[in-house]
């Protein structure tokens, strides 16, 4: 039924565009003069460009190029889309219009529109802000030519793959001690990690070449006139393990975010007090997904971290890979508690395993769930962020 529509409204356009070219002919003919030839042979010009472009396949290459590949929640980027067609490809309007995988952010002015043009490229850009965190692939490109009227369009749906990535945002928290200390049980303050700390870890000490240049108090250089590193302190004890549990049930998305900006936040910190550790996320397919914490490994790290997706069902209480944290501290994070993640870490608790709650929110449920944890011997950390 559609194809017959179609068939019957291009029938009755090209109806039309024929009668206007004999009604300028007939009006030249019995009219004459100069003026009325003229318009005869204009409307024969339009008609004779309009029937080329619709005549000939079109042929154009449509590429997306994004002002950066990787950018963190929050920010925004700049995309660049640009439409190569060949030397002898007629058109009178071209529409382009780039597809924005959903939920990536704000998207604005991304569709743009040309009119006749000899040049061979043609290029737009638009911006897109307030990023969320994920990991995206661009598809397609959609491209319509037409003529002045709009009496016949030709649609175009072109695949071009475009990968990108929003980290989750972190900061620097600044002290490991916190989540090391059996007894503590305050709310830990995180700062931006993008800002100069106040303070070092541990303390500072001169500069020695083939230290991190990101370990610099520049605070601390500027007032004794040399460069100094801040140096950490070294932990000897148990391996860390940060596992983080995606589930969420009745959290907001929002809430469920400052959860994973916290585990970043948590991993960061620990890669940069060069505590020996590893960040374990559990994934939808009933697995735990690991990575090493080391100053190399943190791209992983933050690529995992963007992809980790929301679970309607938490961690099973009994899993393989619980044997290998034996003997080891597990700190487990998570956006909320219930029977069954209180189960899953008292089975934590059983195999051997020195087990502490990460908390966002203090929401009196949560605090009385914590609390139940607690009077098992298993310490609740309450994070603030």
């Amino acid at each position: 039924m559609r194809k017959r529509r179609l068939f019957i409204q291009t029938f009755l356009k090209g109806l039309a565009g024929v009668l206007v070219v004999g009604g300028s002919f007939a009006y030249a003919m019995f009219q004459g003069g100069f003026v009325s030839w003229f318009l005869f042979y204009s409307v024969m010009i339009v008609g004779l460009v309009m029937t080329i472009s619709i005549l000939i396949p079109a042929t154009f290459t449509p590429s997306r190029t994004l002002g950066r590949s990787t950018c963190y929640s929050g920010e925004a980027v700049e995309v660049t889309i640009t439409v190569k067609k060949h030397r002898f490809q007629p058109f009178m309007y071209l529409t382009v219009e780039d597809v924005v995988p959903s939920h990536l952010g704000q998207a604005t002015d991304t569709r743009a529109m040309f009119f006749f043009t000899a040049a061979r490229t043609i290029t737009f850009t638009y911006r897109l802000s307030s990023l969320k965190r994920g990991s995206y692939v661009f598809h397609d490109i959609h491209l319509t030519s037409s003529d002045f009227f709009g009496w016949f369009e030709r649609k175009q749906k072109i695949r071009v793959e475009t990968e990108f990535v929003v980290y989750p945002r972190y900061y620097q928290l600044g002290d490991v001690q916190a989540f090391q200390t059996p007894n503590h049980s305050n709310g830990v303050s995180a700062t931006s990690s993008f800002k100069d700390e106040e303070r070092s870890l541990a303390g500072v000490r001169s500069y020695v070449p083939g230290d991190r240049l990101t370990s610099i108090n520049w605070k601390q250089s500027a007032r004794r006139k040399e460069l100094m590193t801040k140096e950490f302190e070294t932990y000897e004890g148990k391996r860390t393990i940060i596992a983080f549990d995606p589930y969420r049930s009745t959290v907001k998305p929002e809430q469920f975010e400052d959860v994973v900006e916290q585990v970043a936040s948590i991993a960061s910190t620990f890669i940069q007090a060069n505590v020996e550790s590893q960040l374990a996320a559990f994934h939808k397919n009933q697995h735990w997904i690991t990575e090493e914490l080391q100053a190399f490994t943190w791209e992983k790290v933050l690529r995992m971290l963007a992809s980790i997706q929301a679970n309607q069902q938490p961690a099973p209480i009994i899993h393989p890979i619980y044997r290998q944290w034996t003997n080891q501290t597990v700190i487990y994070i998570c956006a909320e508690l219930d029977q069954q993640v209180i189960h899953t870490i008292e089975r934590l608790a059983l195999e051997g395993i020195e087990v502490k709650v990460c908390l966002l929110e203090f929401e009196p449920e949560q605090i009385s769930l914590a609390e139940q944890l607690r009077i098992k011997g298993i310490e609740p950390i309450y994070m603030t962020s």
